[in-house]
């Protein structure tokens, strides 16, 4: 209930006086993402954070061989980074795929309130879950009609007729499929950098990280450590 409220309230109130590519790619991820992806992501951060650390130090050379102390000793810092660099790529494929102009023409008709209408009547029925195929997401766009008084109805063809809603109506699905792939992509995350204080006590640490040779795990502490922020 508490989110329809906000949902409405925001409709109302229009779009933001200071809106911008990637507040508009944030606002789609609440409405048009599979929802259940993102929120295995958060719930299992700590999994996530774990091998995608994991895996960048051995881009370096460097083998995890004790995960239960190095997952352990990764700080809640290294979670809410990796999660926020996840959700940065998703804005980026997002912002790629519409463009900026004709997503913010998206983002700001359903900021109306009769977009905002659409969202809840979306919700309600949910319209949008489990869209596998392209054809789904069509049907489940033009029911959105049927839900509509006739002035309303012209007003959102009206949208769906022109440039950004043609894009919207076409592209969607392969906007989600994409977002969606990307998500369950677990050996293709960004890289993660080490440059962390936590990253480098890891590697001091003993029985924790394996190097190929102690010269090299001097090094790569002392360049860790230089480039701390």
């Amino acid at each position: 209930m508490l989110k329809k409220i906000l949902i409405l309230m925001l409709a109302l109130w229009g779009p933001p006086v200071l809106a911008n590519p990637e507040n508009d790619a944030a606002w789609f991820m609440t409405h048009f993402v599979d929802q259940r992806y993102l929120d295995g992501v958060y719930s299992h951060g700590q999994w996530h954070s774990t091998r995608a650390h994991r895996e960048a130090l051995l881009e370096r050379g460097v083998i995890i061989v004790d995960d239960e102390r190095f997952a352990e000793m990764l700080s809640e810092t290294a979670i809410e980074e990796t999660v926020q660099r996840l959700k940065s790529r998703i804005a980026t494929v997002i912002i790629e795929s519409y463009g900026p102009k004709h997503l913010s023409e998206i983002a700001d008709f359903f900021r109306t309130p009769l977009g905002g209408e659409m969202l809840l009547i979306a919700e309600d029925n949910d319209l949008f879950e489990d869209l596998r195929y392209a054809s789904s997401l069509n049907g489940a766009i033009h029911k959105w009609k049927h839900y509509l008084s006739p002035i309303e109805r012209i007003r959102y063809m009206t949208f769906t007729n022109s440039p950004a809603g043609q894009v919207f109506v076409n592209q969607t699905w392969a906007v989600r499929t994409s977002i969606n792939a990307e998500i369950r992509k677990r050996w293709n995350w960004p890289d993660l950098p080490l440059n962390r204080p936590y990253i480098v006590e890891i590697l001091k640490a003993d029985g924790i990280a394996l190097f190929p040779n102690p010269i090299m795990r001097r090094s790569l502490i002392r360049e860790l450590s230089a480039t701390n922020p």
